[in-house]
C-alpha cells in the first residue's frame, strides 16, 4: 500500500495545543516547513513567530494578524481552532515530525529517479545523480533522514542499473516487474 504522507488531524491537534498553551512551543521541535497542510503551515509560522517575540498568541489575535496580513484563508481557519488541554502534544508533534520527514525524502527520490530516468535516456553518467541526492538528504534538517534516504538512493540506482541493462525501459517499467 501506500505510505501515509500527511496527518492534518495531527497538524491542526498541534496548532489547538499551542494556542491553549503557548510554552510547549520550545518543546516540541517543529519548523513551519514541517507541516503539509497550507493553512497549518501560515498559522504555525504566525504563532511561532508571536511567542519567539514574547507576544500573546491566542486564537483571537492569531486572527487578527492574519487578517492584517490579508491571510483571510488562514484566518478563517485559525477562527475554527479550538484549544484544549496540551497533554498530547508531543504526540501529535512527533506524528508532524515523522510524517515531514517521510515527505523530504519521498520529494528527493522523486527528483533522483527523474534524474536517473533522463540521464539513462542520454546514456549520461548516474554517479553524479546518486551524488546530488546524498547531497540534498545530508543537506536536510530531518535528524535521521540520511540513513533511510541513502538506502532509497541505492534502490534506485539499482533500479537504473536495470534500465541500462534492458534497453532503455524506464524506471516504472521495472518496478512493476
Amino acid at each position: 500500500g501506500k505510505v501515509k504522507l500527511t496527518d492534518h488531524a495531527a497538524e491542526w491537534s498541534v496548532l489547538n495545543a499551542l494556542v491553549a498553551d503557548n510554552d510547549k512551543l520550545d518543546e516540541i521541535n517543529l519548523s513551519s516547513e514541517d507541516f503539509d497542510d497550507n493553512q497549518a503551515r501560515v498559522i504555525f509560522s504566525t504563532i511561532s513567530n508571536r511567542v519567539n517575540r514574547a507576544l500573546r498568541a491566542d486564537i483571537k489575535t492569531i486572527c487578527s494578524v492574519l487578517m492584517d496580513a490579508k491571510a483571510t484563508a488562514a484566518a478563517s481557519a485559525a477562527a475554527t481552532l479550538a484549544p484544549f488541554v496540551a497533554g498530547n502534544i508531543m504526540y501529535y508533534a512527533d506524528k508532524v515530525r515523522d510524517l515531514s520527514k517521510k515527505r523530504c525524502i519521498v520529494n528527493i527520490m522523486r527528483e533522483v529517479k527523474e534524474a536517473l530516468e533522463d540521464a539513462t535516456k542520454t546514456g549520461d553518467d548516474i554517479s553524479g545523480v546518486v551524488e546530488a541526492g546524498m547531497t540534498r538528504l545530508s543537506g536536510t534538517r530531518a535528524t535521521g533522514i540520511r540513513s533511510m534516504g541513502e538506502i532509497l538512493i541505492q534502490t534506485v540506482k539499482l533500479l537504473s542499473d536495470r534500465v541500462a541493462a534492458h534497453g532503455g525501459e524506464t524506471l516504472d517499467d521495472l518496478a512493476e516487474d
